[in-house]
């Protein structure tokens, strides 16, 4: 059997504990946590785009971040702040509506850009003009600068302000998401942006691995709304102040995979959605009168100056004592991935709850005046939704992306016995020299419990040799699954061949295969190695490779007082098959015509 239809094999009779489109068992995104103007945007929306509530109710949450940024934060006390900032993954397969259910929270901060004049060409011409201004004014002083350092003069001429490349225009949105574009972005803008690269995938992976530790703290210092430092041309140490909310999607099975030594804290950082995939409704747009007044509150989110903390009223902190101990008695029970989701848990609350305060002031009268406070409402709304919809959504992301690698790493498994005619294998021999310790020890037994499953291995009772623990081993089975079902396991001789029995001999006739009927796939044709004569006398043991005898005696008769190599006796040629290869299915079958003569010889 090849490697390929093994595979194809393990796909069909995959039952996965975890949906990778969420499924009924998830909580919906509750939309009464939003006021009632922005409630309805997200429903129209919704059905326009074909798309699930919960995509575009959390676009819309990420997108108020991100207009909202570093500009107010939220102070439960003096020395904790928490910016408006949020990074969110919307999780689905394809044809699930995540990237349209984003693009249409999306489209209201294009249309907000295009209004305030951020995209228009003659800004954007005039910025290059002063950029290449800037960069003559720097060759010309490293010009008179290296005549001054000729001359030997006592005191240089420093880099005059001409000289500094003005920041670009102002911008709300940014798709590329390497560092230092989103550091030109955000450079002179106290608000920040909304980093919106698409999918999420590469980036996760690029700052959750172990080695991107610098590139992770300037983002992780990104998310707290914290100025880094960077180097500009060479010249000049930049602080920028950053503040970058992140909003993408995110396929079920491209989570980065849990290694040893990489971050979980960007994983932890993220809000998860994975809602089912919709039904067919008919297709509708928001009406331009909701869109323009969608439009208009975003603005006011937008025109925020002047940074300032937002304390938490007098209820509203006895709410938040009250979820910070619920969540301190939690924590202890966690691990992983799931543990660095949930220990931000407390900033993350107060950051979903000052969003929800301003977005609901947003949708206000224009007359309204700002909130100085945090009410005890919003918190109560953001701790609901972050315990009952957010975490849920988050285990499921998890445990989808754990379900996903292994089973990839079963299929990795399966294609190496495949290939490999080995009679059974142990836990270490899998780790090491299939996965090449790539997972534990723990996830190496969930492997084998899902092989044991699905019916490729089967566990062996081994006897303790000496003191300690018997040993572990499981036998490997070598019909296909269609197969078992049809005929029960076979497991394979220890000669690697297909289910051998101990008087079968040289015969490699498989008459368990069923004869295909007329149309049906054709059976496949598997390895089968005969076993090698077993040859008399003592230590008389024979390589199954060479067909040769092993022991010492053998080789080198005279040095232990044997018989001369004159007096070597051969039997008879015996008939072994030979394979011939099957080019219609890739694996290696046996051909009845061809025969070839092989002569294992033995020593008296």
């Amino acid at each position: 059997m090849s490697a390929h239809s093994v595979v194809d094999a393990i796909h069909a009779t995959r039952n996965p504990p975890i949906r990778d489109d969420g499924g009924d068992g998830l909580p919906a995104f509750p939309l009464d946590v939003l006021p009632p103007m922005w409630r309805d945007w997200c429903r129209d929306a919704a059905q326009g785009a074909n798309a699930p509530v919960d995509y575009t109710a959390l676009s819309l949450l990420t997108v108020a971040a991100g207009l909202t940024g570093g500009t107010r934060r939220i102070s439960p006390a003096p020395a904790w702040r928490e910016p408006c900032v949020l990074w969110a993954a919307l999780v689905g397969g394809p044809g699930s509506g995540k990237t349209r259910g984003m693009q249409a929270a999306l489209d209201l901060v294009r249309a907000l850009q295009q209004r305030l004049g951020y995209v228009d060409g003659d800004a954007w011409r005039r910025h290059a003009a002063a950029r290449e201004g800037a960069r003559v004014v720097t060759s010309l002083w490293r010009r008179d600068l290296r005549n001054m350092v000729i001359a030997r003069s006592v005191e240089l001429d420093p880099l005059p302000d001409d000289a500094i490349e003005p920041p670009p225009p102002g911008r709300l949105i940014v798709e590329d998401p390497r560092l230092r574009a989103v550091a030109a972005a955000v450079h002179g803008n106290p608000h920040g942006v909304l980093l919106a690269p698409g999918a999420l995938d590469g980036w996760l992976a690029r700052t959750a691995r172990q080695t991107a530790h610098v590139e992770r703290h300037h983002w992780h210092r990104a998310w707290s709304a914290e100025p880094w430092t960077i180097s500009h041309r060479q010249l000049l140490q930049i602080e920028v102040p950053a503040a970058v909310s992140l909003l993408g999607t995110l396929r079920p099975d491209a989570l980065p995979q849990a290694r040893a030594g990489d971050d979980d804290g960007t994983i932890g950082r993220c809000l998860f959605v994975c809602p089912s995939r919709p039904a067919l409704q008919p297709l509708s747009a928001p009406t331009a009168r909701r869109s323009d007044d969608a439009i208009d509150a975003l603005a006011r989110l937008q025109a925020l100056a002047a940074v300032r903390d937002v304390p938490l009223g007098a209820a509203a902190l006895d709410v938040f004592d009250t979820f910070r101990r619920m969540h301190d008695r939690r924590l202890d029970d966690l691990e992983g991935r799931e543990a660095a989701w949930w220990s931000e848990g407390a900033g993350m609350v107060l950051r979903l709850a000052g969003v929800l305060t301003f977005l609901n002031w947003s949708a206000e009268p224009p007359d309204t005046a700002e909130p100085v406070l945090v009410s005890a409402a919003a918190l109560r709304a953001a701790a609901g939704l972050w315990r009952d919809y957010l975490w849920p959504h988050a285990c499921n992301a998890f445990g989808a992306a754990e379900a996903s690698e292994r089973r990839r790493h079963a299929d990795k498994v399966v294609r190496w016995l495949a290939t490999h005619p080995v009679h059974d294998v142990s836990r270490e021999q899998i780790r090491r020299e299939v996965l090449s310790q790539a997972v534990d020890a723990g996830g190496t037994d969930a492997i084998i419990a899902l092989l044991v499953q699905q019916g490729w291995l089967r566990p062996v009772d081994c006897k303790a040799g000496g003191p300690g623990r018997p040993p572990r081993r499981w036998q490997v089975l070598t019909l296909s699954p269609r197969r078992r079902r049809e005929e029960g396991p076979v497991a394979r001789s220890a000669m690697g061949g297909e289910g051998l029995d101990d008087d079968a001999g040289d015969d490699c006739s498989n008459d368990r295969a069923p004869s295909p009927a007329p149309g049906a796939e054709k059976p496949l044709i598997r390895r089968c190695v005969p076993p090698s004569p077993r040859l008399r006398g003592e230590k008389g043991i024979v390589s199954a490779i060479s067909a040769t005898h092993t022991d010492a005696t053998s080789r080198h008769p005279e040095r232990s007082g044997g018989s001369s190599a004159k007096d070597v006796r051969y039997p008879v040629p015996q008939k072994i098959p030979r394979y011939a290869r099957d080019d219609t299915n890739g694996v290696a079958a046996i051909s009845a015509t061809e025969l070839v003569d092989a002569t294992p010889f033995h020593v008296r």
